[in-house]
């Protein structure tokens, strides 16, 4: 959403289980930065601690394969194929390349998060700070997980039809 070339493209959008990795890296450095604020920070890095786990060759992809797939599929209720697989790629190109990244700049366009309070990877503080780069942000919180979206789809499906998001 900050990308320039994303401009007049979207028309609002919707962040759920996951933050913009601009953000996450100024959530981090502001928490570091401020010594009340270091139990958020220690809270969050022992959460993350599955990106440095994802950053290991060949494991995670063996531990997806072996019992990781079957173990989410029986939370979402769905078939996943090898997207756990794929997704191992996607996190370890954002987190290597978090330096290449083109320079933020305000979001404009309507956004809306969902904050899952159950979530065990991501704490709900990380949501503090969005609104000083977001021009027009609305917070849900939903009484879930991190597969929320996956384990409750008609719930997620009526929380986007009702979004105001951008009417």
């Amino acid at each position: 959403m900050q990308d320039p070339r994303a401009g007049g493209r979207i028309g609002r959008y919707t962040s759920i289980s996951g933050p913009d990795l601009r953000h996450f890296a100024r959530w981090m450095r502001s928490r570091y930065s401020r010594p009340r604020a270091w139990p958020q920070l220690a809270g969050q890095l022992a959460r993350s601690w599955y990106i440095a786990a994802f950053l290991v060759p060949k494991l995670p992809e063996a531990a997806w394969r072996l019992f990781l797939t079957g173990r989410y599929e029986q939370t979402a209720k769905r078939d996943v194929g090898s997207d756990p697989v794929r997704g191992l790629a996607l996190y370890r190109t954002n987190f290597l390349s978090g330096g290449n990244w083109p320079a933020g700049s305000r979001v404009t366009i309507p956004v809306q998060v969902v904050v899952p309070l159950k979530d065990p990877f991501l704490s709900p503080d990380l949501v503090e700070g969005l609104d000083s780069w977001v021009d027009d942000l609305t917070v849900i919180r939903v009484n879930g997980g991190h597969w929320w979206p996956a384990s409750r789809p008609a719930e997620f499906a009526e929380l986007l039809r009702g979004s105001h998001v951008g009417r």
